[in-house]
Parts: structure tokens; C-alpha cells; sequence
């Protein structure tokens, strides 16, 4: 692990802190413990691997998830369990406490499974066989499998049963059909998105309104609006309880790949190289962030807050992405500037994560690299002859902004 060339030397000094290597071929997917003690990468050589991330303690490699016969599409972190999905039509649960050994193989899809999402005592899957199923998490049983779509099934969206007297609910048609699980919304290839009752495994709602297929999606913090990207191009915001299309957002121009909803504030990255912040409610966007030469793969928007030099607090919002270009990019939403860009990988960017300010991106080249997200701790000596570690960002050529503790 580590810096294995001059450009890299040059951003070790800023922003690199090292790298993970291990994988034979590309890496499809990465999850992170919630605490940021496990990370687990999983890609096109039918392999995962686990890494101690805790910073300090050298970053090793615990352990290898080996016994999938195709490549692994996504991955979950569930407590002491880990969960990837593959090409190879299955679903496979490992235990972290025992030696990291594959305990259930969920089975059931005919073709490659694309999303997995978990619920603690359900795992719901898409695939390209035009369904999704809902697994036990326990026994690996499957429960359900919902039908309808003509297409390929791609993002999973779990909406937890809601109390009665949430306000969505007063004026949900369907709040007569039993919910007791919660419903699963799937998006598809075939250009609509599906609500189901978990329960019965029947369609609730379907949502009509893309001229291409749904490749991903999102919802609001009350769980009442619904976020769809589209090969289309645009971005349609739906009201869930009625599928109703309530706006659209028109501006790129190629497929929109990844968004992420962020208070009253929606981010999508696209295929034609830009990033859009909207105000989804109205449709309206508010900033293009630019400068990339390939698809974006994945954005994230995290929250730095800063002290200044009068004691006072400002929350600053940054936007990283990841890019088929091979740099990850940060950039001030509020004026569409680039902040930084992490360079070092050899291939495109295929996810990235922020973890209390630390930026993990993890690409086609078979690596995982580690940086410091928003500024550098730098030792310099204090008032008593010792050191003090005092944070920098490497943008702003050494001036003082102090980062507030997590």
C-alpha cells in the first residue's frame, strides 16, 4: 500500500493517505462500517476484500470473500455481516466474527442481480430477469417476488410502514392495503418506477412519465417525494402516495447516472460530464459544476463546518464526485467552483464515500485510495518546544481554517 508514483508523491504530501491494493481486476463496489472501523471492496475478479480502515492502525487487509463464480455488482455492510450480490444470480450473507465465512446463499434470480438493498430483517434485490425478491436475512428464504416490470430492474428504494398520523398517510390512496413490512419502489429499464406492498408482492403504483429507462433514484427525508434519474436525460420528482408527476428537471444532456438528495436541494451527476444542483420542488437548477471529461459515476455532498477567526461556526456544503475521467473532484455548490482534484488512480472512478473527513474512492484499476476529504493535519511546533496538529487545506496555501472536531 501507498504512493506508488511521482504524481502521487506530489498529492501523499496534500491530500493522499494510502492506497488499498489487492484486487486482480476492477472494483465494482465499496461499503463502510458505520463507525469507518471496516471497509469492503468487491469487484470483476469474483472477489471481496476487508480492510481495517481505522486510521493509525495500517490499514491492513482482514480478511477475503471468496465463493461467488461471477463478478460482484454490489455490497452491504449489516452489523457483524456482509452481503454482496453478483452476476452470478446470487445473494450471499458472510459472517466478519467467523473467519468472514459465506453462512447463506440466497437464491432465486435467473439473471444478475443488479442493486441489493437490506432492511435488517429483509433483503430486497433487482436484476436484470425483470424482477426483484425480498429474502430473509436470517435463513435466506425467499419471500416475495414482485413481477410487472417488462425490463430490467435496477435501483431499490425501502419505504418503512408509516405511523397513522404522518401526514402521508391521510391522503394515500392505497393506506386501506395492508403494509405491515413497508413498500419497496423499483425503478426499470423499462422507463417506470413500481411501488409494491411488501406484503402481498403486488403493485401499488406505477409511475409513468421517462423516455428511457429509470437508472436511478431517491427520497425526501419525509418520504413523500420521489426523485427518478433517466437515460432521458432529465430528472421527474413524484409524489408517492398517487404517483403523481409534480416536476421535471431539464438541463443535461446526456444520462443522468447518480443523484442524492440533500434537504430541499437535489444533486445529479451525468454522462455529460457536469454535475446539477436543483431546487427539486421547483425544477429550477441553481448551479452546474464542470470540468469533467467523462461520465460522472457518483456524487456525494457532505457538511464541513469551520470556525473562523472570531469563534464563530459556518457550515460550508462540498460536492465530491467521481468521475470516468480517473480524478475525484470537490467543488463549492454555491458558486459551481472547483475546490481540489484527488488524482492518482490509473481508471475510472466507480464509487466514492465521505467518513468523517476522510475521502475513500474506489476505481477500475483494482484500488481503493484514502485521502484527507476537506483539509490536511499538518504537525508544527506550539508555544512549549513540542507539536500541535493544526488542519490546512491544500488549496488555500496554508491559511488558518481550524475544522471542528467530529
Amino acid at each position: 500500500m501507498g504512493c506508488g508514483s511521482s504524481q502521487e508523491g506530489a498529492n501523499c504530501r496534500f491530500n493522499l493517505i494510502t492506497t488499498f491494493q489487492g484486487h486482480s481486476d476492477g472494483i465494482n463496489c465499496m461499503a463502510l462500517s458505520d463507525n469507518g472501523f471496516i471497509l469492503v471492496t468487491a469487484g470483476d475478479d469474483k472477489t471481496g476484500k476487508v480492510w481495517d480502515a481505522r486510521y493509525g492502525k495500517g490499514f491492513r487487509r482482514m480478511g477475503e470473500l471468496v465463493g461467488h463464480t461471477g463478478y460482484i455488482s454490489c455490497i452491504l455492510i449489516v452489523g457483524e455481516y456482509i452481503l454482496t450480490g453478483s452476476s452470478d444470480k446470487t445473494v450471499r450473507k458472510w459472517d466478519v466474527e467467523n473467519n468472514f465465512q459465506s453462512i447463506i446463499v440466497c437464491k432465486g434470480h435467473i439473471s444478475l442481480i443488479h442493486r441489493m438493498i437490506c432492511t435488517g430483517d429483509f433483503i430486497f434485490t433487482s436484476s436484470f430477469d425483470h424482477t426483484s425478491r425480498c429474502f430473509d436475512f436470517d435463513t435466506g428464504e425467499c419471500l416475495r417476488v414482485f413481477k410487472g416490470h417488462k425490463r430490467a430492474t435496477y435501483p431499490l428504494v425501502f419505504i418503512p410502514t408509516l405511523d397513522e398520523d404522518d401526514e402521508a398517510n391521510e391522503d394515500n390512496e392505497e393506506q386501506s392495503i395492508d403494509t405491515s413490512i413497508g413498500m419497496l419502489v423499483t425503478g426499470s429499464a423499462d422507463g417506470t418506477a413500481r411501488t409494491w406492498n411488501c406484503d402481498t408482492g403486488r403493485t401499488i403504483k406505477i409511475f409513468k412519465g421517462h423516455k428511457g429507462p429509470i437508472t436511478c433514484m431517491a427520497t425526501d427525508d419525509s418520504r413523500t417525494l420521489l426523485a427518478t434519474g433517466s437515460v432521458d436525460t432529465t430528472v421527474n420528482i413524484w409524489k408517492i402516495s398517487s404517483a403523481a408527476l409534480l416536476k421535471t428537471c431539464n438541463g443535461h444532456t446526456n444520462t443522468v447516472v447518480c443523484l442524492q438528495l440533500s434537504g430541499h436541494l437535489l444533486y445529479t451527476g451525468s454522462s455529460d460530464g457536469t454535475v446539477r444542483e436543483w431546487l427539486y420542488k421547483f425544477g429550477e437548477c441553481s448551479a452546474v459544476m464542470k470540468g469533467h471529461t467523462h461520465t460522472v459515476s457518483s456524487v456525494r455532498v457532505e457538511t464541513l463546518s469551520e470556525e473562523d477567526a472570531a469563534g464563530h461556526i459556518n457550515t460550508k456544503r462540498t460536492v465530491f464526485t467521481g468521475c470516468g475521467d480517473t480524478l475525484v473532484r470537490a467543488y463549492d455548490p454555491d458558486t459551481g467552483r472547483l475546490l481540489r482534484s484527488f488524482s492518482g488512480h490509473e481508471k475510472g472512478i466507480t464509487a466514492i464515500k465521505v467518513h468523517r473527513g476522510m475521502l475513500y474512492s474506489a476505481s477500475y484499476d483494482g484500488t481503493v485510495k484514502l485521502w484527507h476529504a476537506f483539509q490536511v493535519p499538518i504537525e508544527e511546533p506550539n508555544n512549549n518546544g513540542g507539536t500541535q496538529q493544526i488542519r490546512r487545506s491544500p488549496d488555500e496555501g496554508g491559511r488558518n481554517s481550524q475544522r471542528k472536531k467530529d
